[in-house]
């Protein structure tokens, strides 16, 4: 869910643009997602070595002091996205562009502006971060999953051994597996794709869960020590093991995308 440095994003909506780029210092949270580790002293930069800039674009006619004020608030999106914010080792700094293709605003128009500036911004850093992993080990329990919504809690129980076999995907929603008893298991994982390919075994230490981005082919998951019987925790969205289920063998799928 989080990363750093990032790069180049982009992000736009009716009478606004921003491009950020991002070397920040500070983790980048993902909508969304749990909120970053924060730092230890040792990971840290060396002055100068990180910053993040953006651009914010308006159509809006403003004056020097607007502009100013504007940009302020706009690098409020900093801090929705990146923690920690403003460092001792970052050089954040926003700059403003008025086009004045449209006539001038006043202060309550000015504080509207200055919102969604910040939100554009803030959508621009986190599209600066590479595509999430397909899947990740999560060290934060269920605590993790705060900030996702209209998820559905499923316990099951499994007995099944490590012998690969079919896998199944999720295409439109993530998942989260948990054990109940905070035991290890494992889980054969494929990046998403039309098949899944090149299956790999992925062990999940006692006390962690599992994200899965959408489309990750899973199977499992498997008790371990192997043998044993695991209860588990599925987080997910409601009805996707009917409205967005597909399994395949790896062995033997051939289906389009």
């Amino acid at each position: 869910p989080d990363a750093s440095p990032g790069g180049i994003g982009g992000a736009a909506r009716p009478g606004i643009g921003a491009v950020a780029v991002v070397n920040a210092a500070g983790r980048i949270r993902r909508f969304g997602g749990p909120l970053p580790e924060r730092r230890s002293p040792v990971d840290a930069p060396g002055p100068a070595r990180a910053t993040t800039l953006g651009v914010v674009a308006v159509e809006a006619t403003l004056s020097a002091g607007q502009a100013q004020m504007l940009a302020r608030m706009a690098s409020a999106g900093m801090a929705r996205v990146i923690a920690p914010a403003f460092t001792p080792f970052d050089g954040d700094l926003v700059f403003v562009l008025a086009t004045g293709v449209e006539g001038p605003v006043d202060a309550a128009g000015l504080a509207r502006l200055g919102d969604d500036a910040a939100t554009t911004l803030a959508h621009a850093i986190v599209d600066a971060l590479p595509p999430p992993a397909p899947w990740q080990v999560l060290d934060a329990g269920p605590a993790a999953m705060l900030g996702h919504n209209n998820l559905t809690a499923m316990i099951f129980t499994v007995t099944r051994g490590r012998a690969p076999g079919t896998m199944a995907r999720h295409r439109r929603t993530p998942q989260w597996l948990a054990a109940l008893d905070g035991a290890p298991f494992g889980v054969w994982l494929a990046p998403p794709g039309p098949t899944p390919r090149d299956p790999a075994w992925v062990e999940v230490p006692a006390g962690a869960m599992l994200g899965l981005a959408p489309g990750t082919w899973h199977r499992g998951p498997v008790p371990l020590p192997e043998g044993r019987v695991g209860r588990y925790l599925s987080l997910e969205a409601p009805h996707t093991g009917t409205d967005d289920h597909e399994e395949q063998d790896p062995a033997t799928a051939t289906s389009a995308p």
